[in-house]
């Protein structure tokens, strides 16, 4: 996905401001919490690396088998290792890589 879909508003928009993705982010969670193994999404946007579990059930706990990344990327050009284990009950780990071509230590 491209854009940051602003789990739980995270970004604190006021409720007079359209998000497409209040309509998306219910069908997502009814999809994850059906389907039997681990989900995970990886998106851009802001492009600072974040990985979290931010996916919720309506009584406000958290969806563990659901895990969201958020890329590097514009002026902090690294990637992000993904190693997905199908013996680990966690399924999927991230692991950010730095390009030390790309840090400036000014």
């Amino acid at each position: 996905m491209a854009a940051d879909p602003n789990f739980n508003n995270e970004q604190k928009l006021q409720p007079a401001q359209y998000d497409g993705y209040n309509e998306i982010l219910p069908a997502l969670r009814t999809q994850v919490v059906a389907f039997p193994g681990q989900s995970a999404l990886v998106h851009g946007d802001s492009h600072y690396y974040k990985q979290d579990k931010p996916l919720t059930y309506d009584n406000g706990q958290v969806v563990a088998k659901f895990t969201r990344v958020e890329t590097f990327g514009a002026s902090n050009t690294h990637w992000v290792a993904a190693t997905i284990d199908p013996h680990d009950a966690n399924l999927f780990e991230f692991t950010p890589r730095i390009v030390t071509g790309n840090v400036n230590d000014r």
